[in-house]
């Protein structure tokens, strides 16, 4: 009886583990810390110039991760992790081994060390991002509208690349699935991101996609929107610089009354919290770049590392996302040549910061604490259990 181990003292061990284990998914992700410091301090920087009241209030940041955040999560891992059992594991009883995957996917403590502060990191980067994207009229009132939309036509030789696309997507059924598609961009980017974050793990290609993420977002989608500030051809007459989109409206309009488009919707709110002056997540008016189109060539080239169908997967849905901005109104097409631009420009800057970072013997060891974080036996391999 004297050699008989408490449960306690079975598992101090491996809870003494945790430390170690916290500090090396920090050292691994600290890239992403600083990142977000940085445009923290901008943030602060632009408020102040602005008169604009950006206050981070605690209060705030727990509503979004307790009803926006949290929820979107755990959506996002249920699908992932039914993909996997249907596709990957094929049980005979189904609903069981989703279960227990999804218990040992959600309790595992290198996905939690290497997910939770990152989520944090999101949340507070997302109230920063909403904020900026309300103020760029105020900073920069839209400027550049009538240059895209020259820029449009010189190199699409002397045509708007919404009127190119007409013959083959002017039709209400094509301009529904255009519209599905891209509605469907917000919850095909989170599914990526949380794919990423949630990483057991805190390997290369993890480390290219959220850096490269970041720095599409907070470059692209802030520092670029505002120098180069401009609403889109949705709201080019509304602005009055002409009626050069009103037949590309006509369409749409026309379109919705045969099948509804969300996107006229969409534009609707955008515009009336434009002119009244309120914010909210979904608010705020950019076109320069488009961070639809950035989003979904992170998504091809995410794809691009994984097999032969996702990677067609992957084009056609950049394709489509790249088409579907520039018929439904959204965007000139040029924003969406910045954008795919920065996406592989940020890749490729991403893959070597990566490599390097990763090479580094402090980012070795810290790998190597990870790695050895095991909280109980089933954490070793939680589809093995599923499977089961």
């Amino acid at each position: 009886m004297a050699d008989t181990l408490t449960i306690d003292e079975v598992e101090r061990p491996r809870r003494a583990r945790i430390i170690p284990g916290i500090l090396a998914s920090l050292a691994l992700s600290a890239p992403f810390y600083l990142l977000i410091i940085i445009y923290l301090a901008a943030y602060f920087v632009l408020g102040k110039m602005t008169g604009a009241d950006f206050v981070l209030h605690p209060l705030d940041t727990f509503r979004g991760i307790a009803t926006l955040i949290l929820p979107l999560t755990l959506f996002a891992v249920a699908v992932l992790r039914i993909y996997h059992i249907a596709v990957v594991v094929r049980p005979a009883h189904p609903l069981p081994a989703f279960l227990c995957d999804f218990t040992a996917f959600v309790s595992s403590p290198k996905r939690l060390i290497n997910a939770l502060p990152m989520l944090l990191v999101v949340t507070l980067f997302m109230q920063c991002f909403s904020s900026i994207k309300d103020i760029i009229p105020l900073v920069r009132p839209f400027s550049w509208d009538t240059t895209f939309a020259a820029l449009d036509r010189t190199l699409h030789f002397g045509a708007d690349p919404w009127r190119i696309l007409q013959p083959v997507f002017g039709h209400w059924w094509a301009s529904l699935g255009l519209n599905f598609v891209y509605n469907l961009w917000f919850f095909i980017i989170w599914f990526a991101l949380i794919a990423m974050i949630f990483s057991e793990k805190a390997d290369r290609l993890r480390m290219r996609f959220l850096l490269s993420f970041f720095l599409c977002w907070s470059i692209g989608g802030s520092f670029l929107a505002i120098v180069f500030s401009s609403a889109g051809p949705v709201y080019f007459e509304r602005l009055g610089f002409g009626a050069d989109y009103a037949p590309l409206m006509a369409y749409l309009r026309n379109a919705d009354s045969i099948s509804h488009l969300w996107a006229l919707d969409i534009q609707e709110m955008l515009w009336t919290a434009y002119i009244d002056g309120t914010s909210s997540v979904a608010s705020g008016i950019t076109a320069m770049p488009s961070m639809h189109v950035t989003s979904a060539v992170l998504i091809a080239l995410l794809c691009r590392e994984m097999s032969r169908p996702a990677r067609i997967a992957g084009y056609l849905f950049a394709a489509s996302i790249m088409i579907g901005s520039v018929h439904l109104g959204w965007h000139y097409a040029v924003d969406g040549y910045a954008g795919a631009a920065l996406a592989v420009f940020f890749w490729w800057l991403s893959g070597r910061f990566a490599d390097w970072h990763l090479s580094r013997p402090f980012a070795r060891k810290a790998q190597a604490d990870l790695d050895a974080l095991k909280w109980r036996e089933s954490d070793v391999a939680p589809e093995s259990a599923a499977a089961e």
